[in-house]
């Protein structure tokens, strides 16, 4: 029988971490088993992850606690992609391994998802946790008056994208509980999307176009800001916010986000980048120098939405109904790289 949902943990050397969550996770999933199953995708770690994953399944057996290794470390991006690609349930939460996430989550998942089998993604929302500077900041990171219901997805989700935050609000792994089926076809619609840093605000915008989201009032986890890759290594911070951002907003257009969204996004997401590295000549000027192609390809779409939002507003209509999907051939069960 199909579950209803699965909690996909992917990990790489976060031995101790995963370690904490395992035990939350066991307390929460009793008298769900029938509905929910948990899988670890170990990124190959080189620590005593697997020792840790064994452990746990003596506990929670080894129906409820699966275990994946790839043979070679795939990348982060690719072994978030695989936990989707894998997911036999109707719905998969992509859990990280150390975000603290409250009591009775994973209870209020189920009635969620029991309520609205039809949904395309479930946020949760969430507060932050500033690991560098060792801070933690109350507000929460999603829209907060959205109506405790499915809301129209795609008008939904451009909200949550062009919010405060911009895209980093949208992808937030731990926050996010894809449609299964809906994901795999972005998956598909989009392959190269595994190597651009920003690729699973393409596969949330996908799942909230093709059927209603539901965003929660109230937090239920939190995030350690600073502790992703992406977050904390210099090249690849520039490369997200300069590069692969836009990318993300032209290839949501493709499937139905508006010209003046992509536009939104990429300045604020441009204007976060020059922000952080203010007063640094060579942090203004690395993009430029390391992407040269794209960065023109980015200045020439700006300049020329200033020209065209008047005609574009006058002729996009913002849809909520689900993108078309009936010509579209895919496949559930998607192969792993080695």
């Amino acid at each position: 029988m199909t579950k209803l949902l699965s909690i996909a943990i992917p990990t790489y050397n976060r031995a101790p971490q995963l370690h904490t969550q395992l035990t939350w996770l066991a307390q929460e999933i009793k008298g769900f088993e029938n509905e929910c199953d948990i899988t670890v995708y170990d990124n190959c770690s080189t620590d005593h992850t697997q020792a840790i994953i064994h452990e746990w399944q003596q506990v929670l057996g080894e129906t409820t606690l699966k275990s994946v290794r790839n043979q070679e470390n795939i990348g982060g991006m690719r072994n978030l992609a695989l936990c989707l690609s894998e997911s036999s349930s109707r719905f998969t939460w992509t859990l990280g391994d150390d975000d603290p996430i409250d009591a009775g989550t994973i209870a209020f998942i189920i009635q969620t998802l029991r309520k609205y089998p039809d949904l395309g993604l479930l946020y949760l929302n969430y507060s932050a946790y500033y690991k560098q500077i060792k801070q933690y900041n109350p507000d929460l990171w999603l829209p907060t008056d959205f109506e405790q219901r499915p809301v129209a997805g795609k008008a939904a989700f451009q909200r949550c994208i062009e919010g405060h935050y911009t895209v980093g609000g949208v992808i937030f792994l731990s926050a996010t509980i894809f449609r299964s089926e809906f994901a795999q076809i972005a998956l598909q619609m989009w392959p190269e999307s595994v190597k651009n840093w920003g690729g699973m605000a393409f596969w949330t915008g996908y799942c909230a176009a093709q059927g209603d989201l539901f965003i929660t009032q109230n937090k239920h986890l939190v995030c350690i800001v600073g502790a992703s890759q992406w977050e904390s290594e210099k090249k690849i911070h520039t490369r997200c916010l300069t590069k692969d951002i836009p990318e993300v907003c032209w290839k949501l257009q493709e499937i139905g986000y508006s010209h003046q969204m992509s536009r939104r996004v990429i300045a604020k997401s441009l204007g976060s980048y020059f922000y952080w590295c203010r007063g640094d000549l060579l942090g203004y000027l690395r993009p430029f120098k390391d992407w040269p192609l794209e960065m023109v390809a980015v200045g020439a779409f700006i300049v020329a939405s200033l020209g065209s939002s008047a005609l574009e507003a006058s002729r996009i209509k913002e849809a909520s109904e689900p993108v078309g999907r009936s010509a579209i051939g895919y496949t559930i069960a998607a192969e792993r790289e080695q």
